[in-house]
């Protein structure tokens, strides 16, 4: 009797946020062995072709915003994307399949249903591998990201593990959910690229320098102030692209690691949602939760937000005011960088 092929495996990664998805990404991206292939959908990151299709939310999708479409030409990417998709897997039905993108854990509930519709055609098994970080670190390390984008709005950005994680528990059960600890110290070899390829049983790919441009935390307390008069959204495209060529310089002249007292982001951590991760995966964070202070609203995280050392005020004022015609500013942070923009404002009105 003729054995019976082995069926086509989607590891299907899911990010989450902050937990070395772009390593993963760019050591995969063009790998081929061992039976398996990086998906080529367009892009190294998945998280487009998969959201456009599957979510439902195509039509807002900051991608297509930023890029002007209009909610018909959005329909045009859906409709693109998804078969796309299906054809890619059908004409690669020899190889196991790894697709990577953290997107794919905002999609709703109704679009995780019908995408595992489309991916388990044919027989195919679909396993979820899910990287989390405790929640301390996780709100430090996105609250640099939401500040630079101008979407932070007063408040640490939460865990919400299981919000992106019960999803896929139910659809695809806890038999081909995988959920990993990204703490180093539990990672094969101390490494992500190593972890997801034991995972995934393949050859570790080389992995790639270190692609994520991090914020210093005095990088990030002027672009905090910065936000505080110049939006990233709602302005001329002259406007936001002179911000984000500003925040660019920002980055480069003050280079460092970004870092926020955990008891300030201690208030942000859901313990019902840490218990919800303990009981369904083992991996336990309470340790690293930290006594949360006196209620004071936000304000003490404001304040370590909003308050520059002044070494970095005197730098700021070194680069950009000098023989400018903007009077050199007082000692109040905000005025500083706000003069500091202008006075860039107007160096890029004279090369122009």
């Amino acid at each position: 009797m003729a054995r019976k092929a082995k069926p086509q495996t989607i590891y299907l990664h899911v990010g989450l946020h902050k937990t070395g998805t772009t390593a993963i990404q760019s050591a995969f991206e063009g790998y081929r062995g061992d039976g398996v292939r990086y998906a080529e959908l367009g892009y190294r990151n998945h998280s487009i072709p998969f959201y456009t299709a599957y979510s439902g939310r195509h039509q807002s999708y900051h991608i297509w915003e930023a890029a002007g479409l209009t909610p018909a030409q959005a329909d045009g990417k859906k409709e693109e994307f998804a078969h796309l998709i299906d054809s890619y897997f059908d004409a690669h039905s020899g190889d196991d399949i790894i697709v990577s993108g953290e997107d794919i854990s905002m999609i709703p509930p109704p679009g995780i249903s019908g995408m595992f519709g489309a991916l388990a055609r044919n027989d195919r098994k679909v396993i979820v591998i899910v990287y989390v970080r405790d929640p301390v670190s996780l709100a430090a390390s996105r609250l640099q990201e939401v500040i630079k984008a101008d979407t932070y709005r007063g408040t640490p950005p939460s865990s919400g593990y299981r919000q992106r994680i019960e999803k896929f528990l139910k659809i695809a059960g806890k038999d081909d959910l995988v959920i990993r600890n990204y703490a180093r110290s539990e990672l094969k070899d101390r490494d992500i690229v190593s972890d997801f390829a034991a995972i995934v049983g393949c050859a570790a790919p080389k992995a790639p320098e270190n692609t994520n441009e991090t914020l210093s935390v005095e990088a990030v307390r002027i672009i905090h102030l910065l936000n505080g008069f110049v939006s990233a959204f709602g302005e001329g495209r002259q406007m936001r692209e002179a911000r984000w060529i500003f925040v660019e310089r920002i980055r480069a002249l003050f280079p460092g690691p970004f870092h926020v007292p955990a008891h300030l982001l201690a208030p942000s951590v859901d313990a019902g949602d840490v218990a919800w991760l303990k009981s369904v995966s083992g991996i336990d964070y309470g340790d690293a939760i930290a006594p949360a202070p006196a209620d004071d609203g936000w304000r003490s995280l404001d304040q370590f937000l909003s308050t520059p050392r002044e070494a970095t005020l005197r730098i700021l004022r070194d680069e950009f005011i000098p023989g400018r015609k903007i009077p050199a500013p007082g000692a109040d942070p905000a005025l500083v960088v706000a003069r500091c923009f202008l006075a860039f404002l107007e160096t890029r009105r004279g090369r122009g």
